[in-house]
């Protein structure tokens, strides 16, 4: 297997294993930033953003992240290496 090196790109956080961030999902007031690919997510924080879901979207959005690994993200800047 070779390593190859990926680096954080976003201020919010990079998945730790791609480096991507698909953005972020708000549950009632807590921010998750989220890796698709991978079913990862990380806190970002609560009361960061303005836009708060209805309880029926905090529900349908708790329920996305419930199948998500909760990780350290990779900091914008910061490098890791991963098995490709």
């Amino acid at each position: 297997m070779t390593k190859r090196t990926i680096v954080g790109e976003d201020l919010f956080g990079s998945c730790p294993r791609c480096g991507r961030n698909n953005g972020y999902v708000t549950v009632v007031r807590t921010h998750w930033c989220v890796c698709d690919t991978h079913h990862t997510r990380w806190l970002v924080g609560s009361n960061v953003f303005t836009d708060f879901p209805d309880a029926e979207e905090s529900r349908i959005n708790a329920e996305k992240l419930e199948g998500y690994d909760i990780v350290e993200p990779l900091m914008e800047g910061e490098t890791t290496e991963v098995d490709d």
